[in-house]
């Protein structure tokens, strides 16, 4: 068997990480096999679910410095499953306390594996990410599939693993509390600050959310360029049109109902420039 090319994408939740996963993947010679550090149950999804199912059937699984071991497995079992050149999954920034751990019996697994390519997507608009972040949790709508786009790709993983996407419940005059908005900007800055210093040497490729796609919506050419030659698959193998409809295309605060108020609470901030996207 023929070990397949791993590429991570590493970045936070609502910063564009599922739909560049779903179109490294998207390539006929490449497979999307998900978030694999979310869920704890599904193993053919899950890493920890595999770990799980292991571990219920030798107990030396249970112990952190056996992950390394397990993660090699994990990576087999999905090539089983999925025999494609390339395989593709994200990792979301807010997963690191579970996955990197330092307390020196190398729970840093995930990021000590030479074999993967690291790709980190990075939102520059954090107050969109996390105002979208908000909404998404409030609606329980993560994810809206374009019909017109490439959708049907998902049948292919729905087919091996079952299930489907949920509709979609549009927001309607959602409160947020802009202090609390404020305080994750800087937050989520010395996060992303402390995780350059330690990580950033790994990255192979850095790409930003707001320049994924072009005027047509599709990924651009420069991203399609790029991501071709990380996984050293052609960019006319890949499928330019996105799974996924763009977040929030109707403005940041689009089902916002307090939206002057956190306008007010802006002021002065020097993320003034954060509330103008559209």
């Amino acid at each position: 068997m023929v070990e397949p090319k791993l590429v991570a994408v590493i970045g936070r939740q609502r910063s564009g990480t599922t739909v560049l996963r779903q179109f490294i993947g998207s390539s006929s010679r490449s497979f999307d096999i998900g978030e694999v550090f979310h869920g704890l149950t599904d193993r053919k999804t899950s890493f920890w679910g595999f770990l799980h199912a292991r571990a219920s059937v030798n107990e030396a699984y249970r112990f952190p410095f056996n992950w390394h071991t397990a993660w090699k497995d994990f990576i087999r079992h999905q090539s089983e499953l999925f025999p494609f050149q390339v395989m593709a999954f994200d990792v979301k920034i807010e997963y690191f306390p579970v996955v990197l751990r330092t307390d020196g019996v190398n729970t840093g697994f995930f990021f000590d594996d030479p074999t993967i390519t690291y790709v980190y997507l990075q939102r520059r608009n954090t107050a969109a990410q996390i105002i979208s972040r908000h909404v998404a949790a409030a609606t329980n709508v993560w994810s809206q599939t374009d019909p017109d786009g490439g959708a049907e790709r998902l049948w292919r993983r729905y087919q091996i693993w079952g299930g489907a996407p949920a509709p979609a419940v549009p927001p309607r005059g959602l409160a947020i509390d802009p202090g609390e908005v404020l305080r994750e900007i800087a937050a989520v800055r010395r996060q992303d600050e402390a995780m350059e210093n330690f990580l950033g040497h790994k990255f192979s490729l850095r790409l930003a959310y707001e320049d994924l796609f072009d005027a047509s919506g599709k990924f651009a050419d420069q991203v399609a360029a790029r991501i071709a030659q990380v996984t050293d698959i052609p960019v006319a193998d890949f499928d330019r049109r996105p799974i996924l409809l763009k977040q929030r295309t109707n403005g940041i605060f689009h089902g916002i109902g307090n939206a002057a108020e956190i306008a007010s609470a802006f002021k002065g901030t020097g993320y003034e420039w954060m509330l103008d996207e559209q």
